[in-house]
């Protein structure tokens, strides 16, 4: 698995799904990091939303490797049956 695209972008400083994180910290926005991966024969992207770039990473690139392990999971599955 590996990443082909990584993208961030700073939300506006409206409220959001996330109850007062970002004014709680000072921001008064938050931040969506988008991410392209790969495993050389699908692609997938996943989204993380945070008012830390930061933790928004982190969830984004702990969603592609479920994302990734389910698929293999799933081919598995189909093969075996």
């Amino acid at each position: 698995m590996y990443l082909i695209d990584y993208k961030v972008r700073v939300l506006s400083p409206t409220r959001t799904n996330i109850p007062d994180a970002a004014e709680e910290n000072g921001t008064g926005s938050n931040v969506r990091v988008l991410i392209e991966s790969s495993d050389g024969v699908a692609s997938w992207t996943t989204v993380g939303v945070s008012y830390s770039i930061i933790e928004a990473s982190l969830e984004v690139l702990a969603d592609a490797v479920t994302c990734k392990l389910y698929k293999t999971e799933q081919a598995r599955w189909r093969a075996e049956c």
